[in-house]
């Protein structure tokens, strides 16, 4: 089975996608990155500076030092092609170069000429997390379909920093849903869903990575389950949850989540963080 990866250029879609570079019985034929984090920028650093203006500082620069020592980490391992992953971290680009999978930085993933590449390369599945909303005639292409992975459980939490959100919230599950894309956002059916345990010491760093990591698990589940021409399973917890959206944290949401006695990222996980990008920790 021939898979293709739409992908942000950041941690937690490296985190999730690289698990399935060690499922058997596929191929996976392109890697395509996304140029900037925001829709409609074609530079990290514009595409960063532009979403400042739509969150809390504080959440920005917690964005920002993670995703930071992340393309450290990622730099180093290119250029010195070390391994590609480490306890924190996995670099997706380091891990196509290894396996000879084409991986090009992307503007425009509804583009004619990827559209080609897909067609050529006969995909079957195609699976997704990146901020563009993809034309009809890119989901037509894959016979199996494309899957997107978000992190909260749907309905809950619809939008953008489910493990941020939901961890606000109390009592509120936190984990993450695979489903089907269609070409409304976040409107097609939810195939699979993994929960995580909620801690209340806990950061929203450390339930990021944990979310992430569990999500990265099931889909390389789900994609294995496929390949062997079987069902892809569904552990669905959504008609136990109510519908709710939520944009970019807020000032006034991260100060409440300050007073719950909650960080954004411990010194301690920051520390490791910084020596795991320059590969002095694992």
């Amino acid at each position: 089975m021939k898979v293709a990866i739409f992908t942000n250029d950041d941690l937690t879609s490296n985190l999730i996608f690289s698990p399935l570079f060690d499922v058997s019985g596929i191929e996976i034929t392109g890697l395509y990155i996304a140029m900037s984090p925001r829709r409609g920028e074609t530079s990290m650093v514009r595409g960063a500076l532009s979403l400042l203006r739509r969150m809390a500082l504080r959440y920005w620069l917690f964005l920002v030092f993670t995703n930071g020592t992340f393309k450290v980490f990622e730099t180093l391992t290119s250029v010195l092609r070390l391994s590609p992953r480490t306890r924190q971290f996995c670099s997706l680009r380091r891990l196509a170069a290894l396996r000879g999978t084409r991986c090009r930085k992307v503007a425009d993933f509804s583009s004619p000429e990827i559209r080609a590449e897909l067609r050529s390369d006969a995909v079957d599945l195609l699976v997704i997390r990146v901020a563009d909303i993809l034309k009809p005639q890119v989901l037509d292409i894959p016979v199996e379909g494309t899957w997107c992975v978000h992190s909260s459980l749907l309905p809950s939490f619809k939008g953008i920093a489910g493990e941020f959100h939901a961890l606000r919230t109390p009592a509120a599950a936190i984990g993450s849903t695979v489903f089907e894309v269609t070409p409304k956002l976040d409107e097609g059916a939810p195939l699979a869903q993994v929960v995580i345990p909620r801690n209340e010491a806990g950061s929203v760093f450390q339930h990021i990575h944990d979310n992430n990591i569990a999500a990265g698990k099931l889909l390389a589940e789900m994609v294995r389950q496929l390949a062997g021409h079987g069902s892809h399973g569904s552990v669905l917890f959504e008609g136990q949850l109510k519908p709710s959206y939520f944009s970019w944290p807020k000032s006034s949401e991260v100060s409440a989540l300050r007073k719950q006695g909650k960080s954004l990222i411990r010194f301690g996980e920051a520390l490791q963080l910084a020596l795991a990008a320059f590969r002095l920790a694992r």
